[in-house]
C-alpha cells in the first residue's frame, strides 16, 4: 500500500538521483564476456549461500541487485521458499538468469534495468541484497543508499563484497584490481544512516581471490585481514 511516507521517500530519492554520478569500473563488454563463462542450470551452494539462508526469513519477497545468473536467488527459492527477483543492467546476464530459472522450475521476475536509473515503478521488497556489486563503483556509498529505494519499511538490506584488503592487497592481480574499487571493500569507508544489524567477515582465507582462479589453499581463518568476504546487514527503518 502506498502511503505519504513512501511518496516522500521516493521524491527525496529521485532528488538525490542527480547527485549519483555513474562511475563504473566495468561496462557491458566486461559483463557480457564474464557471463559467457557461466553455465546453467546453476544453484549456489557455498559459505555465502548458507549465511544468507540464516539471515533471510522464510517466504520473503527478495531481490538481488546485479543478480545474474540467479544462483543465490535459486538457492533461497529452494531452501527458504522465497519469492525471487533479479535486477541487472546486462541483457546477456538477464537472458541467462531467465534460462536458469526456467531450467530449475523457478517462477522469478527479472528486471533488465540500470540500478542508477529511475526505479520508482518497481515494487518494494522484504529483502534487498547485493553481492560483489558495490565495489565496481567509485561512488559506492551512493550505491549502498540506493538499496533503500526498493526496500519496504523495516525490511532488510544486505550488502556483501569480496575482501581484497588485509593480507591479499599487495598480491591482487592487476586486471582484478582495475575492475574493482578497493576502498569500497573497507567497511570503515561506508557512510549510511541505516541501522547496522550485523557485520561479519566470512569465508576464511582463500588465496584464489588474488587472481580469481580456483585455489587449494583455503583455511578457516575469519577476520578483517584474512577472510575473503565481508557481509553487512542493515535495517531499513525510515525513522533513521
Amino acid at each position: 500500500m502506498t502511503t505519504g511516507i513512501v511518496d516522500w521517500q521516493i521524491i527525496a530519492s529521485l532528488t538525490q538521483l542527480t547527485e549519483v554520478i555513474k562511475i563504473e569500473k566495468t561496462d557491458d563488454i566486461y559483463w557480457d564476456e564474464y557471463w559467457k563463462k557461466c553455465t546453467i542450470p546453476s544453484i549456489a551452494n557455498d559459505f555465502l549461500s548458507k549465511k544468507l539462508e540464516k539471515l533471510i526469513p522464510e517466504n520473503s519477497d527478495i531481490i538481488e541487485i546485479g543478480g545474474s545468473i540467479g544462483s543465490y536467488l535459486a538457492y533461497l527459492n529452494k531452501e527458504k521458499k522465497c519469492k525471487v527477483s533479479c535486477l541487472d543492467f546486462s541483457k546477456k546476464g538477464c537472458e541467462l538468469t531467465q534460462n536458469n530459472f526456467n531450467k530449475l522450475g523457478i517462477d522469478g521476475k527479472i528486471y533488465n534495468k540500470d540500478f542508477l536509473g529511475n526505479l520508482s515503478g518497481l515494487p518494494k521488497f522484504d529483502v534487498v541484497y547485493s553481492l560483489g556489486f558495490i565495489e565496481h563503483f567509485t561512488n559506492y556509498n551512493k550505491i549502498i543508499e540506493r538499496h533503500k529505494l526498493l526496500c519496504k519499511n523495516n525490511g532488510l538490506i544486505i550488502v556483501g563484497c569480496p575482501n581484497f584488503n588485509g593480507i591479499y592487497k599487495p598480491f591482487i592481480d592487476k586486471k582484478r584490481k582495475n575492475a574493482h574499487v578497493l576502498e569500497a571493500m573497507d567497511i570503515g569507508n561506508w557512510k549510511t544512516n541505516m541501522k547496522t544489524e550485523y557485520v561479519e567477515y566470512i569465508g576464511g582465507l582463500n588465496l584464489g581471490i588474488i587472481n580469481g582462479k580456483l585455489s587449494l589453499i583455503r583455511l578457516p581463518l575469519d577476520g578483517s585481514k584474512t577472510s575473503q568476504y565481508v557481509l553487512v546487514t542493515f535495517r531499513n527503518n525510515w525513522l533513521y
